[in-house]
């Protein structure tokens, strides 16, 4: 009778240990191009994609002094289009909330060192062409741009699993105005690696907002 009970919850065990180490991966691409912008992001779980997102509109209204964004969400459960509008109070808040993550930084930085050294990274294409058009400018901004490109791409390899290409372009128009970014990234991680930091980031967050005090007025001190 007992090995009724004991075998299920065994198999049950298994199937969510498989669940929690099975690779997620994560297909992020941004192009820019003059005053077009299209940020994607793809999620793929045992090679199905599961998850879609698209921010393809950037509205900015310079007289309400805000900026709305228009993103278009497929899932295997649903799919939706959704506006998100930002302006000055919404800036205020994620000010607020910075300096709240601010106070516990060591903490929150540790953790997300912690994440990134469990994400492999398969790909990085990084492509971009312009122009101001004057030759001179051109070069010399030619070589800066390399310059960042390979002390971030530097950077990223010290921090992640690094197990794929790497492809870095700058193209000058010597005689040309414009600008033209095209970022396609690829990364790989567990659904335990992810879900264990998220829950030390909760648990980090929810100490900060014991450390933050009510005082008069309403207003929100930090304290010691």
């Amino acid at each position: 009778m007992l090995i009724w009970i004991v075998l299920p919850l065994i198999i049950l065990l298994v199937i969510l240990l498989i669940v929690l180490f099975i690779p997620i991966k994560i297909h992020i691409r941004y192009a820019h191009h003059q005053q077009d912008d299209l940020l994607t992001l793809y999620v793929y779980v045992i090679g199905l994609k599961v998850y879609t997102l698209e921010v393809p509109v950037i509205h900015v209204n310079a007289s309400t002094q805000t900026v709305t964004v228009e993103e278009e969400e497929d899932s295997i459960f649903n799919d939706k289009k959704k506006k998100k509008k930002w302006g000055i109070e919404s800036l205020k808040k994620y000010i607020k909330m910075a300096k709240r993550l601010a106070a516990h930084f060591p903490k929150l930085k540790q953790l997300a060192y912690r994440f990134l050294g469990k994400v492999t990274c398969k790909h990085v294409t990084w492509k971009t062409e312009f122009g101001t058009g004057d030759a001179a400018k051109t070069a010399q901004l030619a070589g800066l741009i390399w310059t960042i490109k390979s002390m971030c791409l530097g950077w990223v390899q010290t921090k992640v699993n690094w197990k794929g290409e790497k492809r870095l372009e700058v193209t000058p128009h010597f005689q040309m105005k414009g600008y033209r970014m095209f970022l396609s990234c690829i990364v790989t991680f567990t659904l335990w690696h992810a879900m264990t930091t998220l829950l030390l980031l909760v648990i980090s967050y929810k100490k900060i907002e014991k450390r933050f005090e009510p005082a008069s007025g309403g207003e929100r001190y930090f304290t010691q």
